[in-house]
């Protein structure tokens, strides 16, 4: 049954949160900060329930008509039913009241979110979902396995909407999509070609994948053995299978690029990757002690390049082989000499204190789940600036807690949208000791 709710506020998952009458907290997708709603709980919890938005009694001032068919079919985005500026407020009053929950009193020390220049049509890189049913290609609604068939993504550049639109009407489509289980579109931004990366359960035919090669604006055809547990990549390309990348190593530097293989991990946000790379620069060129470098999560090098005008030594590490491999390759390139190890954060440290290691600054730019696992090791080299990246507000809002327990203490926030239309943020924290 039905019931009505005033929303109080917009919290974290881009959540509507209200009360029910006996006192209970409801969440709500969708929805405004004062609007009033009809709403159908769907998940009762022992704290708190789930709820669907049925109907909206008052909407807010700041309420727009999504611009995208998908919206709340997919569940990519959450925040397109409001103006875009708003949705820059919304996330950092998430992000703020996250600090506030954690008892972190550094909001004075937060600044206003930095937008994206493309609030739509900025991601370089989607993964979809092919049904075997039906060879439809689409993305999942939110909280569930369901594929919901999809003609074009709105947040995506147009490269991938291409390659999209392109995949079902290829020849001997129809005998290959049962073999797939997923599809990753990843676009070159200095080429504007895209390589293919499709998850398999069987082979592909090679008819299939000629076909795909034909087409002009498709640069590289991947797979991956969905049952491989090493998940390795197979290519196959008529030429150079990189993905590239504008990247400023200087101000006026408008001529250095950086590679990326196919299933690297890229930011996906270009605009927004400048935008953190210029004010990490900022922050270099104000330190007073520019020897070394270290950059624990360091991937193919997208930050620990442009370092390199400031720094005498540079020092980088990443699990992940494919990473660490393009890493050495845009070393090589860019003409920078950084030593750079194949290993967890962890193991790099330990490694280093052993060898009386010391870094002037170093680069925290960890998964979701942050870095508790390092922290401790981190005073053992005498940083005195810490620069940490962070996708997830609660996980930086802990791992702060732990570094302040270590004498280090927040100097500034900066917030960057990385995702626009979604609850997603990237924020920018320099610790000093």
């Amino acid at each position: 049954m039905p019931i009505n709710l005033k929303i109080e506020s917009v919290v974290h998952g881009a959540l509507g949160l209200s009360h029910q009458p006996d006192g209970k907290v409801v969440f709500v997708p969708y929805v405004l900060e004062n609007e009033e709603v009809e709403v159908l709980i769907t998940e009762e919890k022992k704290d708190f329930n789930k709820a669907n938005l049925e109907n909206i009694i008052k909407p807010s001032e700041n309420r727009v008509k999504p611009p995208c068919i998908y919206y709340e079919k997919c569940g990519g985005c959450q925040l397109q039913h409001t103006f875009y500026a708003n949705q820059l407020l919304i996330k950092r009053k998430i992000f703020t009241e996250t600090l506030k929950r954690s008892k972190l009193d550094i909001i004075d020390k937060t600044g206003d979110v930095v937008s994206s220049e493309l609030p739509f049509a900025y991601r370089h890189s989607m993964r979809f979902k092919v049904s075997g049913d039906t060879g439809e290609i689409g993305l999942t609604m939110a909280g569930t396995n369901h594929i919901v068939p999809v003609k074009s993504c709105a947040i995506s550049i147009d490269e991938v909407n291409m390659a999209l639109e392109t995949l079902p009407d290829t020849p001997l489509w129809e005998e290959n999509f049962k073999k797939i289980k997923e599809i990753s579109i990843e676009t070159s931004l200095i080429d504007k070609k895209s390589t293919l990366l499709f998850h398999i359960r069987e082979k592909l035919s090679k008819e299939f994948i000629n076909a795909l090669l034909e087409i002009p604006f498709i640069k590289v055809v991947g797979f991956v053995d969905v049952n491989d547990r090493e998940k390795k990549i197979k290519l196959i390309h008529n030429n150079d299978p990189y993905r590239l990348f504008q990247l400023s190593l200087t101000e006026n530097d408008t001529h250095s690029t950086i590679m990326a293989k196919p299933g690297s991990f890229v930011q996906n946000n270009w605009d927004i990757n400048l935008k953190i790379i210029n004010y990490i620069q900022s922050i270099f060129k104000g330190l007073d002690r520019k020897n070394t470098l270290l950059d624990l999560h360091t991937g193919i090098g997208n930050y620990l390049f442009p370092a390199s005008p400031y720094f005498k030594n540079l020092v980088g590490c990443d699990v992940a082989g494919s990473s660490i491999d393009d890493c050495r390759h845009n070393a090589k390139n860019l003409g920078i000499n950084a030593t750079i190890y194949q290993k967890s954060a962890k193991n790099t440290l330990l490694e280093l204190i052993k060898k009386d290691f010391k870094a002037d600054c170093i680069i925290l730019d960890p998964p979701r789940g942050g870095c508790p696992e390092i922290i401790n090791l981190l005073p053992q080299t005498f940083p005195d600036t810490i620069i940490y990246i962070s996708c997830d507000p609660p996980a930086l809002a802990r791992d702060l807690k732990n570094f302040e327990k270590l004498g280090f203490n927040v100097e500034s926030i900066r917030l960057f949208d990385m995702f626009p239309q979604t609850y997603h943020l990237e924020s920018v924290t320099i610790l000093k000791k």
